[in-house]
């Protein structure tokens, strides 16, 4: 979700190698996805915004190398999701966090650092581990779902207000992940789920689920993509079995299922980005970032630097580097990036 940022997918991804590591202070708590953003501000800052172990947020300059801002204690537990949004209408950078154990979800003016929205314990039990924004002309909705091993409880969407606006009842998973997918040709909003043993879409105005997406698996689906391609809707998800699937979103049927495993055996999957349509990188439990090419259904490349099991990895572009990867491991103490430079 970054905004004035070029990224255009011309290198290959067989050349990216480890650059640079960035001990700056991160800390990463289980959550798989989203523990991390990076983005270009309406003023033109480039902003890496993460989580520190002390429950603060910190946004850092990676250009100058040096902090931009802090909110000391941001939360009162372990910050487990932090995403940003353009709140394009009125030009207003957003960072959406929240944590995991007080099941707070706030709310940021990424340029004043006030906390302008403060949903109070979201849910009564579980654990929240992901929230996202639906926001557009029409729409400036909270959406959260909490990991419950007793049974769960339902998506809950709230407004800036921190007001509870409705709920998807259906809903009743232990949820790990969840997204907005917004589709141009029907014009219509979907709330992506990644559950403990499935993944679910939901039709947002009508409340009620979509398309279930599962092989039965009985395991946790911890990062989702949905995205076009040549006229088809795909949805594509990492699986603690150790398998990517991709699916029609429409249809949910099972397109390619593509198995990562080396001499060591199967491995949980985690964190996702996609590189052109053609390539996924995705983090593994066993510390490596493995690089998939998705026609042939292969792993091409071992990313090797995380200390322990790589969880979330995104694409960025920054000027003097053009375009990069960066990714954290679970309770690592530095972010990595990775990129095309050989100097």
């Amino acid at each position: 979700m970054n905004n004035n940022i070029n990224l255009s997918d011309n290198n290959d991804p067989r050349n990216i190698h480890l650059f640079m590591s960035l001990k700056i202070g991160s800390y990463s708590y289980k959550s798989i996805d989203n523990i991390f953003c990076f983005f270009k501000s309406i003023n033109n800052v480039m902003h890496l915004v993460f989580a520190t172990e002390n429950n603060s947020i910190v946004s850092f300059n990676l250009l100058k190398n040096e902090k931009i801002n802090e909110i000391k204690n941001a939360h009162h537990y372990l910050i487990s999701n932090i995403r940003y949004y353009l709140e394009e209408n009125i030009k207003r950078d957003l960072i959406l966090s929240i944590s995991c154990d007080d099941r707070n979800i706030k709310l940021w003016d990424a340029k004043s650092w006030v906390c302008i929205t403060n949903i109070f314990n979201a849910y009564l039990d579980g654990l929240l581990l992901s929230a996202c924004l639906l926001i557009n002309s029409n729409y400036r909705y909270i959406i959260s779902s909490n990991c419950n091993y007793e049974g769960g409880e339902s998506i809950k969407v709230f407004d800036f207000m921190a007001n509870s606006i409705n709920e998807i009842n259906e809903s009743n998973y232990s949820t790990y992940f969840i997204d907005v997918y917004f589709d141009k040709i029907l014009q219509k909003n979907y709330i992506i789920a990644g559950n403990r043993n499935c993944v679910i879409s939901y039709d947002f105005n009508v409340n009620l689920k979509y398309k279930e997406y599962s092989r039965n698996d009985q395991n946790n689906h911890d990062s989702i993509i949905v995205y076009d391609k040549e006229n088809i809707v795909n949805l594509i998800e990492s699986s603690e079995d150790g398998n990517i699937r991709i699916w029609n979103f429409h249809t949910a049927e099972l397109l390619k299922t593509i198995s990562i495993s080396d001499q060591g055996g199967i491995y949980p999957l985690y964190g996702m980005c996609l590189w052109n349509e053609k390539y996924l990188f995705v983090g593994c439990e066993n510390n490596f970032i493995k690089l998939i090419d998705l026609e042939e259904g292969e792993i091409i490349k071992d990313l090797i630097g995380h200390n322990n099991m790589a969880l979330c990895i995104k694409k960025i572009y920054l000027p003097n580097y053009g375009d990069c990867l960066i990714s954290q491991g679970y309770q690592d103490d530095k972010l990595i990036l990775w990129n095309f430079n050989n100097q």
